[in-house]
């Protein structure tokens, strides 16, 4: 019998400074593990050449995060360079 704490998912953070290949080893995860998600971070920052929306990041504006914001839906957030 499976008792439902066993049915949880885990949450796995990669973290590190700009550059060291945080994405190389999301994308990997994901390819090799069954049942993998990444967690697509919300920015207020502008889209950078590349990048995709809802893939990348979820670009959205000021106004729209800081509703998130208050409404409760973030798990965290922060300021950065000015931006959220």
């Amino acid at each position: 019998m499976t008792r439902k704490s066993d049915r949880r998912g885990k949450i796995v953070i990669i973290s590190g400074p700009s550059g060291v290949g945080k994405s190389t080893i999301c994308r990997e995860m994901i390819d090799r593990l069954d049942n993998a998600y990444l967690s697509v971070s919300l920015t207020t920052r502008p889209k950078s050449k590349g990048e995709i929306d809802g893939q990348d990041y979820s670009f959205v504006s000021d106004d729209e995060f800081r509703r998130r914001i208050n409404g409760g839906l973030l798990l965290e957030y922060a300021e950065v360079f000015g931006h959220l």
